[in-house]
């Protein structure tokens, strides 16, 4: 009879457990069939360490392992299983499907954002739909999530799945699953490759100059300004029908996020377009992760304060940021990045730069009485 585990917090002295590797590789997989790119994936590193929690969010990862188990529960009332354990000491277990759970802590707390991964055998081929025991997995394994949102006080669900180039985002197997699981579709987007320029483009309009911060070391006369800028874009993008809350970023979200990213062996990068009075007036971000694929960047946030925007500010810091990257990290070869598809406005610009479409992605919401 199969059952519902829960992973430990990892032990950083140790290695990730079997079990643990078992879900990054199936993870990856599904990534990789959807997008036909070897770097459409998370990895291993990067999963071990969001499972150590941080004052942002919290990570729980749950497993349905076709067996009972006589284990010690966790606080959600499942048998724990391993993330880490000495090399070569894990015990591996036969699991059917995981899901992994994020919980905001700063604000979006009755939230919770999780995704679905499924064992091989239960992937549909292209073109079929899932079977009845891939569909009874994603509904046991849902289930658990209601159980732990209950548990922990939330009441909002969002999911995210992935899909190929050529099936139109929201609609496709899952999708179909997960609207008969009382989920509704509420945003859209694409998946794309922005190529990294050879040089550097044209003189910036105006009297602008390009500031760039790595790792949120920024400089205090700047603070104020990528403060608001940061704030304002969490609920300035578009969310579509997703329930969400503005991130309110302050000098100890900035030191926090600095000190999370040294922990987890990442990279950031912040370019600023700046006007001649020293304020900033539009932003882009990339990262980099520790044991990603080697040349491959994303993006995060394009954003330009409001009351400059019809003036090419975002087109230009898009491409000098492209230009700082290269000069930041000279071996990037590709920047991943993702847009609402009623984005427009960042659409034709990451057009204009080259970009490659390469998956699309749809969001996916259930509120629970």
């Amino acid at each position: 009879m199969p059952q519902i585990a829960q992973f430990d917090r990892p032990v950083a002295s140790e290695e990730p457990s079997d079990d643990l590797r078992t879900f990054v590789f199936m993870a990856n997989l599904a990534a990789q069939e959807a997008t036909g790119d070897a770097a459409a994936s998370v990895s291993l590193e990067r999963v071990f360490s969001r499972l150590k929690g941080s004052s942002e969010s919290d990570s729980i990862l749950l497993a349905l392992v076709d067996g009972q188990l006589d284990a010690p529960r966790s606080a959600l009332g499942h048998p724990l299983i391993s993330s880490s354990a000495p090399e070569d000491a894990s015990p591996v277990h036969d699991v059917l499907g995981f899901t992994h759970l994020s919980v905001p802590l700063l604000e979006e707390r009755d939230i919770i954002e999780f995704e679905l991964v499924l064992d091989v055998e239960y992937l549909p081929m292209p073109g079929e739909d899932l079977g009845e025991q891939a569909r009874t997995v994603i509904r046991t394994l849902v289930d658990a999530v209601v159980d732990a949102a209950r548990t922990l006080g939330r009441h909002v669900l969002q999911i995210w799945i992935v899909h190929p180039v050529g099936q139109t985002p929201g609609t496709g197997p899952m999708a179909r699953s997960l609207a008969a699981l009382g989920f509704e579709r509420a945003l859209t987007e694409v998946q794309s490759a922005l190529p990294v320029p050879d040089s550097r483009p044209a003189a910036l309009p105006e009297d602008l100059r390009v500031e760039v911060v790595s790792d949120y070391a920024v400089p205090p006369h700047l603070i104020d300004d990528v403060l608001t800028l940061l704030s304002d874009a969490s609920t300035d993008v578009p969310h579509g029908g997703l329930r969400t809350e503005r991130a309110v970023w302050t000098p100890q979200r900035l030191s926090d996020a600095a000190a999370r990213l040294h922990d987890r062996d990442g990279h950031h990068l912040l370019v600023l377009l700046v006007d001649a009075e020293g304020s900033a007036l539009a932003l882009t971000e990339f990262m980099t992760h520790a044991g990603s694929t080697p040349g491959v960047v994303e993006q995060g946030v394009t954003f330009v304060a409001a009351r400059h925007r019809g003036r090419g500010f975002g087109l230009a810091v898009t491409r000098w940021g492209l230009t700082a990257l290269r000069e930041t990290w000279p071996d990037a070869t590709r920047v991943y990045t993702s847009n609402a598809t009623t984005h427009e406005a960042m659409l034709r610009i990451n057009d204009a730069v080259g970009r490659e479409p390469v998956s699309g992605s749809s969001a996916w919401q259930r509120v629970l009485g």
